[in-house]
């Protein structure tokens, strides 16, 4: 489980901080209920998106999707670089004067 391909790398490393009694519970029935609820959306959202909303439904899934893929991954990769501010940014006085 170390070792295990994921969408998310440290996911496998987060597993080991769960109870060692509850691990195989803990994580398979976390990933149960998402690939159940995966197969719900897939199965009665899309359909009816596209039936009522054509080939824009499609878009209303996508794009929320991606933005907030995006959003995930540049802020990992600004992290890693070291430029992601760690404090609320404040304007300096020059900027606000």
């Amino acid at each position: 489980m170390a070792f295990a391909l994921n969408v998310m790398p440290a996911v496998p490393n987060c597993f080991r901080h769960f109870p060692i009694f509850k691990h195989f519970t803990s994580v398979t029935f976390t990933y149960a209920v998402s690939a159940a609820c995966m197969y719900v959306i897939s199965s009665f959202g899309f359909p009816h998106l596209i039936k009522t909303f054509g080939n824009w439904g499609v878009l209303i899934i996508m794009i929320p999707t991606s933005i907030g893929f995006g959003i995930f991954h540049f802020t990992k990769l600004e992290k890693a670089n070291g430029n992601y501010p760690t404090k609320s940014f404040a304007p300096s006085p020059v900027m606000s004067a």
